[in-house]
């Protein structure tokens, strides 16, 4: 585990290069902006959230209006969903 007190010896190369260049999580905040960056419709999108396809790369909030969604997370499942209807 890296703290302030570690030695900058005791570092790897991923450790240090975590610490210079932390990943970036891009978001969008609703299912269009997602369906965008997809390069899908805005119909297989919502299709995708009612079956649970994306999981935890939706995060909704109460008022309903507002959703963050992680474009990494939800794109990785859809290629294990597509993986698996080709076999």
């Amino acid at each position: 585990m890296i703290d302030l007190n570690t030695p900058l010896n005791a570092l790897t190369v991923g450790d240090l290069l975590s610490i210079l260049h932390p990943e970036e999580v891009k978001t969008v905040h609703s299912i269009a902006a997602l369906a965008r960056e997809l390069g899908i419709s805005t119909a297989t999108a919502f299709r995708y959230k009612r079956k649970g396809v994306f999981g935890d790369g939706i995060k909704e909030f109460i008022t309903g209006k507002r959703c963050d969604c992680d474009v990494e997370t939800c794109r990785q499942r859809i290629y294990n969903i597509n993986i698996k209807n080709k076999r």
